[in-house]
């Protein structure tokens, strides 16, 4: 296929001993000044929104950005404003060179993978028809501003951004940073990229996409009867038919490639092939919620704290071989644990025994596997497990993984803990129980405190002392 011209793209160039700086603290991709792929990058509004997109690649020692033509020049009004004092020089190209995109392995491979941007002088002999690009970039769900979406109307997290390293969540501020973190982390994206099919021709951008009797969203440019729409999840989960415009349409959650950022948290099962029976395996597990968990890749907006304490009330500890007339469940457990942390650490703050409460979480998943299986199952099985747990704190608005120092003390905690269930319910000796966990060092809990801790609760108990003190920790979590 020739290389096709995008006349609806404006490049820029930003040179400069400063310019590495100003787009570093100012977009929300990380753009280094080296040879590379390019960058998915956006400018925001102090309010998170999107004011413009577009890739970036250093080249010639010089940072080369495309924008949509539309927003052009707001953008580059903006940058030299954000730009004040400092040395760069921002070139207008647009009467000077062309944006184009190929398929064919030439120009710089599209982190989103989706073909490759060509940057040359006019006059170059182009296909001045952009059909092809909107095809192969919304059968990847991939959303355009000024083809799907207005400026300053939608997050970054609303096209998935956050899932194709669009956003850096690691380098610090830049413009609309703030309120972009609190999403992440608090797990608060409502709305995600979609893609719909089954479209009329002619279908206008911005029709409205309804599930039900409800609006979810709308349509951005569609080609070949397929559009991306950025829709609310809540309206439109585990639906796979839509109306759009009030004509039948079907929906379908982009491919994504790697782990990406959580998943993508569209409609339909997500599945994992199998390649010795040739069929597709389910990997996600529907929660009691209503929320459709992916096993292997979860996202946080489907982790639901009722779903956390029904699951660990009812999974025992010791597969179930412990004294008294139930079982000692994960939730009683975890209980427990964060009693011998606050013991242990009478200082820690209310984010640390957030942790320590939710140390076992993904067992509402997983099920408690006891060391041996663990230790025989290998890497694979820790791997699955660092990630539910990761989306369970992100859930929490407390950060995928506890700082090392911190997960140590709660480690310790949990071994005492085992220590003392070892030993009171699940038949060890003490000389034995040291072996395995320890010697406790626990300051020690009055009789009978230490009995109610320790003596097994029915279900319901466990499951309400679980989520009474998630809920205290989590509503004292600093906003």
């Amino acid at each position: 296929m020739p290389t096709i011209l995008r006349s609806s793209r404006a490049l820029f160039r930003f040179s400069g001993p400063d310019a590495h700086k100003l787009l570093f603290d100012v977009v929300t991709g990380r753009l280094a000044a080296e040879a590379g792929p390019p960058v998915w990058w956006a400018l925001l509004s102090p309010q998170g929104k999107i004011q413009a997109e577009g890739l970036a690649s250093f080249v010639d020692g010089a940072f080369w950005l495309d924008v949509h033509a539309g927003v052009a020049d707001e953008f580059h009004r903006r940058m030299r404003m954000y730009k004040l004092r400092a040395q760069v020089e921002i070139a207008d190209l647009r009467s000077s060179h062309a944006v184009g995109w190929s398929d064919s392995g030439t120009g710089e491979p599209d982190p989103r993978g989706i073909g490759a941007r060509v940057l040359a002088e006019k006059g170059v002999d182009w296909l001045d028809d952009e059909t092809a690009f909107h095809a192969a970039r919304i059968g990847a769900g991939i959303a355009e501003l000024g083809s799907d979406f207005a400026p300053d109307s939608t997050f970054p997290h609303d096209i998935g951004m956050d899932l194709l390293n669009g956003v850096d969540f690691k380098k610090g501020c830049y413009v609309g940073q703030e309120v972009v973190s609190r999403m992440q982390h608090r797990g608060t994206a409502r709305r995600r990229p979609v893609i719909v099919s089954g479209l009329p021709d002619g279908a206008a951008v911005g029709a409205p996409v309804t599930v039900g009797e409800r609006e979810a969203g709308s349509i951005g440019l569609a080609t070949g009867g397929e559009a991306v729409a950025v829709l609310r999840l809540d309206r439109v989960l585990n639906e796979p038919a839509a109306a759009v415009g009030g004509l039948p349409g079907s929906l379908r959650p982009p491919r994504r490639g790697g782990r990406g950022g959580g998943g993508s948290g569209a409609p339909g099962e997500r599945s994992r092939s199998n390649p010795k029976r040739g069929r597709t395996l389910r990997a996600w597990q529907r929660m009691l919620s209503g929320r459709r968990l992916d096993i292997l890749d979860p996202s946080p907006l489907d982790v639901e704290l009722s779903d956390i304490a029904h699951g660990l009330a009812r999974v025992a500890r010791w597969n179930g071989q412990t004294q008294g007339d139930y079982p000692f469940s994960v939730a009683q457990h975890s209980v427990f644990v964060l009693e011998i942390f606050r013991q242990l650490q009478p200082d820690a703050d209310v984010r640390a025994q957030l942790y320590a409460i939710l140390h076992d979480a993904s067992e509402y998943v997983m099920g408690d596997i006891i060391s041996p299986f663990k230790t025989v199952m290998g890497g694979n099985y820790k791997e699955v497990e660092q990630r539910l747990q990761g989306a369970v704190h992100l859930r929490f608005s407390i950060g995928a993984n506890p700082p090392v120092a911190l997960y140590r003390q709660i480690k310790k905690a949990d071994r005492e803990a085992a220590y003392f269930e070892a030993v009171h319910l699940a038949g060890f000796e003490r000389d034995e129980a040291r072996r395995f966990f320890g010697e406790p060092t626990v300051p020690g809990f009055d009789l009978a405190e230490f009995d109610r801790l320790i003596r097994p609760w029915p279900t319901r108990e466990a499951h309400d002392r679980f989520v009474a003190d998630v809920e205290t920790l989590a509503a004292k979590l600093p906003r």
